[in-house]
């Protein structure tokens, strides 16, 4: 009955919120295994609820796709992320990639690729500049309708990712169905890999999605150790907290300064 309860208070405040007001952005670097450089951020959403508090996206974001509101959501997230690219641009000096999430309930639906091509051209972003991420929260059945879609994003230019591989449904069929360029190993998922002792799957995994040509982020560096280690798997890029915490745009000057006097640290 709490439960329920709480899913329904969630519910109610996700119909009536303000996302101008209640959500923000954070953004979590990206690193290239290779160089060692910062590769871009990805874009990760918080709720702070006026009548709720803070709420998880672990929590809100399947309500919202059980109720309908996703799309406020993913609509909402790449119009805020992608007009916040000029102002990160400035800072590094170069172009980046920008990794916005959306939901899988959008494969069924979604007219997202006006609303992309809008802002690519308004912020002047190149499409391979832009990785959508897709998360299976619920199990999506990949339809015609989805095929188009992915299909339509991936000719246009856009990278494609698929997010939380090995704690969501995603199967290894789905890996290859998808014309996706980007496989994201969820940090729960090696964490368990590592500790029952099967770690030599991880490799052939890798391998897997190299052959058929996407590359692979693996989650979860806490440590220089997690580092170090995610490097021996083949990767071509790590993210976690080690590498930096989800800044804001307003405290991004100081979080790329941080990254680059760590780079030279490890360099030298």
């Amino acid at each position: 009955a709490q439960q329920l309860r709480r899913r329904q208070e969630v519910e109610n405040a996700l119909k009536h919120m303000n996302p101008d007001i209640e959500f923000r952005l954070v953004y979590m670097p990206l690193l290239n295994v290779k160089t060692g450089e910062l590769d871009g951020f990805e874009a990760l959403l918080r709720w702070n609820s006026r009548k709720l508090g803070n709420v998880e996206p672990d929590e809100f974001v399947p309500i919202a796709e059980s109720c309908g509101v996703y799309e406020m959501i993913d609509e909402w997230v790449i119009s805020k992320g992608l007009s916040s690219y000029p102002a990160i641009r400035k800072l590094l000096g170069r172009d980046f990639k920008m990794s916005l999430n959306i939901s899988s309930a959008q494969l069924q639906f979604s007219e997202l690729t006006e609303l992309l091509a809008r802002s690519a051209k308004r912020y002047d972003i190149a499409p391979k500049y832009i990785q959508i991420e897709i998360t299976e929260t619920v199990n999506i059945e990949y339809t015609p309708h989805a095929r188009q879609f992915l299909k339509k994003l991936a000719d246009t230019g856009y990278l494609l990712a698929l997010d939380d591989f090995g704690a969501g449904f995603t199967s290894l069929l789905r890996i290859v169905e998808y014309p996706i360029t980007m496989v994201k190993f969820d940090k729960g998922f090696i964490e368990q890999t590592l500790k029952r002792g099967n770690r030599q799957i991880l490799k052939p995994l890798v391998e897997l999605c190299h052959s058929n040509g996407m590359q692979v982020t693996m989650e979860g560096a806490e440590s220089q150790e997690d580092v170090d280690m995610l490097s021996t798997f083949d990767c071509d890029f790590i993210q976690g907290y080690f590498l930096g915490l989800p800044t804001t745009l307003e405290d991004m000057e100081d979080a790329l300064r941080k990254l680059r006097q760590q780079h030279h640290a490890e360099s030298s």
